[in-house]
């Protein structure tokens, strides 16, 4: 058995761990020096098993009143040790991005919100993201991903409607990135960089899998917020989205709302108000809070 065959066969076991498939490729091939993520004493010693040449550095933190084991897992253990000391204090939000291998133009970024302390209003987040866009590349979709966008106990009871909605999922749902991180635009060239590299080695070893992830981050998707958005199989031109369906995964939006977005098939979102049409005939009208209330993100595969 060769090395390749190997490694492919160790990574049918990171699913039952729920540690996510592209983050630790990402460090086996040295493209991040770093991930974090939280780990109870059975995933870790699967991953131990399994992976030898990583080393695993734990702490035990508070989140949404609830605690849990935060690890970092590197090559080298120095870095998941400071890895994970950052991460639990939370003070140093730009340090925290280097170690874990973010582009810098993101770690920028991101830090002028946690510094405001807005990094929890993802719709400003996202959206402010998307005004810095002039193209969506679907490398870049970190939308469904959620390890550093939970802050409070109702966002992960959010979590767990989440997953159960989508059990069903032909991947494990966590999957669901080529990047882990939130990017300064979705037309970032450093992120997409980084996109395309783990989506080589997904492609080398785990095909079916990049399969699923590239055909469900490649389509437009309607957003409000962290769990509050729609994927459509479709196109978008100007402020109108075409589409045939909506595609899995399904998010906790609120089911009349989506049940009017099933039955349509087109979208004009308007300053004020998103118009759901059937051909041309109004279906709903939702009134939008404000600007970050129902915007189009247009990822499509190039």
């Amino acid at each position: 058995m060769n090395t390749s065959q190997k490694l492919r066969k160790k990574l049918l076991n990171v699913s039952k761990t729920g540690v996510i498939l592209q983050e630790i490729l990402a460090v086996i091939a040295g493209i991040k020096p770093c991930f974090t993520m939280d780990l109870n004493e059975k995933r870790k010693r699967i991953i131990i098993r399994e992976f030898p040449e990583l080393s695993i550095e734990c702490k035990q933190k508070i989140i949404a009143n609830k605690q849990i084991t935060v690890c970092a897992l590197s090559k080298k253990k120095e870095i998941a040790k400071e890895a994970v000391n950052s991460l639990t204090a939370r003070k140093d939000s730009e340090k925290i991005g280097k170690l874990l291998g973010y582009p810098e133009c993101c770690i920028k970024n991101h830090s002028y919100f946690f510094q405001h302390n807005l990094q929890r209003y993802s719709p400003i987040v996202t959206y402010q993201s998307y005004q810095n866009s002039k193209q969506f590349n679907f490398l870049t979709n970190n939308l469904l991903n959620f390890s550093t966008r939970l802050y409070t106990k109702e966002d992960y009871e959010k979590l767990e409607q989440y997953l159960l909605l989508n059990k069903r999922f032909p991947i494990p749902i966590v999957y669901l990135q080529f990047i882990s991180h939130i990017p300064c635009s979705y037309n970032c060239q450093k992120s997409i960089k980084t996109g395309k590299e783990i989506n080589a080695l997904l492609k080398k070893y785990a095909p079916e899998v990049e399969k699923v992830v590239t055909y469900t981050l490649s389509k437009p998707i309607l957003f409000f917020d962290v769990f509050k958005w729609v994927i459509l199989d479709g196109y978008v031109r100007k402020n109108t989205l075409f589409y045939k369906k909506v595609i899995l995964p399904i998010s906790p939006i609120d089911f009349s709302l989506l049940n009017k977005i099933i039955k349509g098939n087109k979208i004009v979102i308007k300053e004020k108000k998103i118009e759901i049409l059937k051909n041309n005939s109004s279906l709903y009208s939702y009134l939008k809070k404000d600007k970050t209330d129902g915007f189009i993100l247009d990822f499509k595969e190039k």
